[in-house]
């Protein structure tokens, strides 16, 4: 007796990706990413003899799915799947409620697609083989936000111990992610631990938790498989993953992350403030391992005047041509020309009011001093503009 599941979640199929409207090309590589990736991890349950390939939530990024043939479009992947079901819960952006009831059966006449809709048991013994007998216990979503979760009815069902108890759900659990109001389904450690389930598969966070292959967790959040925008921070970014788990007769259960996103979202701050540092940014710029990789790019430093204005051109350029990248979100506030004597000289003339304000500035030798300057000066370019 043991079963062995590929875990996902967050998909997010038919996600818009407005804020890309300006770059055609990118929009529509992400957009399409988020149907291949879903081949690609039908592809890895079938080479880990998966019985069991389970959603937990937000299959879709809408609750209407857009239109059928969204469902149309992932149907040969599903129906590729060579393990015995697929539970797909609704999650809180594919949320189940009356006025969609009928996308959700477009998904359940696929062959093998069991959609989690009910706050309900579901005993799936007669899908797996012969001794694997499994309840399955969802909490789905049918709605966008609550500050209620839909776990409650499972307090009420009893457990026998000879049957895998396994349980599905969408929302945040206190302590793995960020939801200040409250409002995306809350659950807590302790709330999961007294229904008394063997394995539970979670969804929402777009991060893998935990962070690393272990034995000793009994619920999981793969993250999202194709990453879909940048982290909070550079250490959340990472190529989209799912989980391997296999919960054997004695219900132990061990865990294996897999690869199976192709994109990136990076962060990088970078100081440049001399040539010899603008062409380290070029090099890692113009890399043509970047091919797959979004970058939010954050440039700083002091520059020669004469050496700014090229390394200037350089940078703004990169919001049209990312080179290496698919696509540079860019902020160089804090890069600007280092202000000395010598540029007042060349561009005020002596009695000028501007050239007696930058030199009364620059006379003060502090680091206060050139940062004032390149304040007074930038207001100065700003009054001539």
């Amino acid at each position: 007796m043991a079963i062995k599941i590929l875990h996902t979640a967050d998909l997010h199929i038919g996600k818009n990706y407005g804020r890309y409207n300006e770059y055609p090309e990118v929009k529509k590589d992400l957009v399409e990413e988020r149907y291949k990736v879903l081949d690609r991890l039908i592809s890895k349950a079938n080479e880990n003899d998966c019985e069991l390939f389970v959603v937990s939530g937000d299959l879709f990024d809408d609750p209407n799915f857009r239109k059928r043939k969204d469902v149309e479009k992932i149907r040969p992947s599903l129906e590729r799947f060579e393990g015995r079901a697929i539970l797909i819960l609704p999650g809180n952006h594919d949320y189940h409620s009356e006025r969609n009831k009928d996308h959700w059966r477009w998904l359940e006449d696929i062959d093998g697609v069991i959609v989690l809709k009910n706050k309900d048991k579901y005993d799936i013994s007669d899908r797996l083989e012969e001794g694997n007998e499994t309840y399955i216990y969802p909490a789905p979503c049918d709605q966008k936000i609550s500050q209620e979760n839909n776990l409650g009815w499972i307090e009420e069902s009893e457990k026998e111990d000879d049957i895998f108890h396994i349980g599905v759900a969408h929302g945040h659990l206190e302590g793995c992610s960020y939801d200040e109001k409250g409002v995306y389904f809350p659950m807590t450690k302790d709330e999961l631990k007294d229904f008394d389930l063997d394995l539970w598969l979670l969804g929402h966070v777009h991060v893998m938790i935990p962070r690393k292959e272990t034995r000793a967790q009994d619920h999981f959040y793969p993250g999202t498989p194709e990453e879909d925008g940048f982290k909070r921070t550079a250490e959340e970014s990472e190529k989209g993953k799912a989980w391997i788990i296999e919960i054997k007769d004695d219900k132990k259960i061990s865990a294996k992350s897999i690869d199976v996103g192709r994109h990136e979202f990076k962060h990088d701050d970078i100081t440049v403030e001399d040539m010899e540092d603008l062409e380290q940014l070029k090099d890692f710029i113009e890399d043509d391992e970047h091919e797959k990789q979004l970058l939010r790019l954050t440039v700083k430093g002091k520059m020669d005047k004469d050496d700014f204005e090229e390394a200037q051109k350089y940078i703004n350029g990169l919001r049209s041509d990312p080179k290496g990248f698919k696509y540079i979100e860019l902020d160089d506030e804090e890069f600007n020309p280092r202000i000395d004597l010598d540029v007042v000289k060349d561009e005020f003339s002596e009695g000028s009011f501007s050239y007696q304000l930058l030199d009364g500035v620059l006379e003060e030798d502090s680091e206060l001093s050139d940062t004032a300057a390149e304040l007074a000066y930038e207001m100065i370019e700003e009054m001539k503009g």
